[in-house]
């Protein structure tokens, strides 16, 4: 099950002033920012799905009876 990172609106504000204050130095590292913050948004997702993964097999799966 894919999870999303939900962003609120000060937080998405946030990202945008900072871009936006990098930008003024240089266009290029402020985009790098932003995809450095999208990447770790994505690694936060999986680490979520590892995690939820690893509670089922050991957790859930070991207790449930197929007969």
């Amino acid at each position: 099950m894919a999870r999303k990172v939900k962003w609120t609106e000060i937080a998405w504000g946030d990202l945008v002033e900072v871009s936006d204050y990098i930008a003024k130095d240089s266009h290029c590292y402020a985009a790098g920012f932003v995809r450095e913050v999208r990447d770790a948004q994505l690694v936060l997702c999986l680490i979520w799905l590892s995690e939820a993964e690893l509670y089922l097999s050991l957790v859930i799966l070991p207790s449930v009876s197929f007969s």
